[in-house]
C-alpha cells in the first residue's frame, strides 16, 4: 500500500486573514489529542484559515509514575510545514488586541466578520467531544482528516510505517491507567475499565472459526507481555514491537479487521481511519454512536459482538470470508 497523497498548504488555508485557529491539546493520550486537533483543522478548512502549529511536546509524568510501557510523548512525530508558526503569531499580535473564541460549531462562520476586524482573532479548540460519539461532526470528513494526518507525519517515520506489512487481524488492547474489570462493572459509568483479555481471545477464536483457519493476528497494546499472556500464547499471534504510539495507530488502521478496546479513542481512531470491519465488546453496542456512516455500515461490520451471547452477524461473516479470499 502506498502512502496517501497530501494536500499542499496553498490548498488548505488562506493566510491573508488576521484570524487563526488554535488546537490546544488536552493532557491525554494520542487518540484524545487527535480528536481536538481534528476539529481545529476541519474548522480551519471550512473557513479558509491558518492553524497555529500544535504543541505535541508536553511531558506527562503520570505514565512514568504508573510504570506504563509507553510514555505519551509525541513531539518528534509530526512536521510543522503546513501550520502557521506559533512564535511568529505571538510576535505579530504582541502590539495588537486579540479576541478569543472557543469551540465554535464545525461550519462556516460569517458573523465574526473576519476580513473587517483590525484585531487578531484566535479561535481555540480545547474541548473533547462527547464520550459516546467521538467523531461527532467528523464522520463525513474522513478522507480529508485522514489525508491531513498522514501528511503531517515525519517522512522518516511514515516510510517506516509503510515498510511494515499490513496486519490481517489487528487487536488493540488498552491497558495503561485503565482498571481491571470486576464482576458487575457498569461500562456506561466506569469508562476507564479495561476490556477483559479473555474476550479478545474469544473474539479472535470466533473470527478464526468463521475463516476456517488461524488467520494471523497482531496485538497492539500499551501493556507489558506478561499482562497479555492469555492472548499471546495463542497460535499465530504476535505482539507489535513498535515503541511509537503513532506507528501503532497507523499500522493498526491498515488491518483487514480490528478487534477493539471499549472506550478507547485510540481504537476508535484506528477504525475511523481504516474503515475496516471492527469488533467491539458487546457492552459498547448500546452506549456509543457508530463511527461509520450508514452507507458504509451496510457493507462493513461495526459493532459489539460476543460469541458466548450471540451468533456472528451475517455481514461480519461476509467480511471475514472476503479477508480469506484476499489472502489465498
Amino acid at each position: 500500500m502506498q502512502p496517501y497523497q497530501t494536500l499542499k498548504t496553498s490548498q488548505l488555508f488562506n493566510t491573508s486573514s488576521n484570524a487563526f485557529v488554535d488546537a490546544q491539546m488536552p493532557r491525554c493520550g494520542l487518540g484524545n489529542m487527535l480528536l481536538v486537533w481534528a476539529k481545529a483543522v476541519l474548522f480551519a478548512k471550512l473557513n479558509g484559515l491558518p492553524v497555529l502549529s500544535p504543541n505535541w511536546s508536553e511531558v506527562r509524568i503520570g505514565p512514568w509514575l504508573r510504570g506504563e510501557r509507553t510514555k505519551r510523548y509525541y513531539a518528534n512525530l509530526f512536521t510543522t510545514q503546513d501550520y502557521y508558526s506559533r512564535f511568529r503569531y505571538y510576535l505579530q499580535k504582541s502590539i495588537s488586541q486579540e479576541n478569543k473564541f472557543y469551540n465554535p460549531p464545525l461550519s462556516q462562520v460569517e458573523e465574526l466578520n473576519l476580513e473587517e476586524s483590525k484585531s487578531y482573532i484566535r479561535i481555540i479548540f480545547n474541548r473533547m467531544p462527547p464520550w459516546n460519539d467521538y467523531f461527532q461532526g467528523l464522520k463525513q470528513h474522513q478522507p480529508f482528516l485522514k489525508n491531513r494526518l498522514i501528511g503531517m507525519i515525519r517522512p522518516s517515520l511514515l516510510a517506516h510505517i509503510y515498510h511494515q506489512p499490513s496486519p490481517c487481524i489487528g487487536i488493540h488492547i488498552r491497558m495503561g491507567d485503565y482498571l481491571e474489570p470486576k464482576p458487575g462493572d457498569d461500562f456506561s459509568v466506569q469508562r476507564t475499565t479495561r476490556t477483559p483479555i479473555l474476550w479478545f481471545a474469544r473474539a479472535l477464536q470466533s473470527v478464526r472459526d468463521i475463516a476456517g483457519h488461524n488467520l494471523p493476528a497482531t496485538v497492539f497494546s500499551d501493556g507489558y507481555p506478561y499482562e497479555l499472556e492469555d492472548i499471546l500464547k495463542l497460535p499465530n499471534v504476535s505482539l507489535s514491537n513498535n515503541k511509537c504510539a503513532l506507528n501503532d495507530l497507523i499500522t493498526l488502521s491498515r488491518s483487514q479487521l480490528i478487534i477493539a478496546s471499549s472506550h478507547s479513542s485510540f481504537s476508535a481512531w484506528a477504525s475511523y481511519l481504516g474503515q475496516c470491519p471492527t469488533i467491539w465488546y458487546l457492552e459498547r453496542l448500546h452506549l456509543y454512536e457508530p463511527i461509520f456512516l450508514d452507507p458504509l455500515r451496510e457493507k462493513i461490520f461495526e459493532g459489539g459482538y460476543n460469541s458466548e451471547v450471540a451468533n456472528p452477524p451475517e455481514i461480519l461473516k461476509q467480511n471475514i470470508k472476503q479477508i480469506v479470499e484476499s489472502i489465498n
